[in-house]
């Protein structure tokens, strides 16, 4: 399991808005797809502002039971 991830953002879908928000997008690694969710504010709102297959990122999270990556880091390479 790897936990630093650096690749691409697509399919960028917010799931819930209030109480809690939570979103969801794909990382894009070469040819892999990793799914990943988030509820933090601070990287909800760097994610929304991101264009999908444009921008790089590195990701750091955990692997929850349905094999979503949980992230709790962001950070954008390239804006």
């Amino acid at each position: 399991m790897r936990n630093n991830l650096i690749g691409s953002i697509d399919k960028i879908k917010p799931l819930t808005e209030y109480p809690v928000s939570l979103i969801r997008f794909t990382l894009i690694i070469g040819k892999e797809r990793i799914n990943c969710i988030s509820n933090n504010k601070e990287i909800i709102d760097s994610v929304l502002c991101l264009v999908d297959g444009k921008n790089t990122v590195a990701l750091y999270g955990t692997h929850n039971s349905r094999k979503q990556l949980k992230v709790s880091k962001l950070i954008i390479k390239d804006y």
